[in-house]
């Protein structure tokens, strides 16, 4: 389940929630969430949390990899 705050998602707490090899799907994200969601995955790289982040047509999907 996404973390959501106020209609927004918060793209930290959404991405550190995953567990490794767990999937989420969003359908037609706007293009910040987009934006956000890479934004995050790379700060969180960082800090030992591997994420893909895919778009594919209107669906974005969110996979933890390590």
């Amino acid at each position: 389940m996404a973390a959501i705050i106020e209609k927004r998602i918060n793209w930290k707490a959404t991405l550190l929630g995953l567990v490794v090899g767990e999937e989420m799907t969003f359908n037609k994200p706007s293009i910040q969430d987009v934006q956000t969601s890479r934004t995050w995955s790379s700060r969180l790289k960082k800090e030992g949390v591997y994420t893909k982040i895919s778009v594919r047509g209107s669906v974005l999907t969110v996979k933890r990899i390590a």
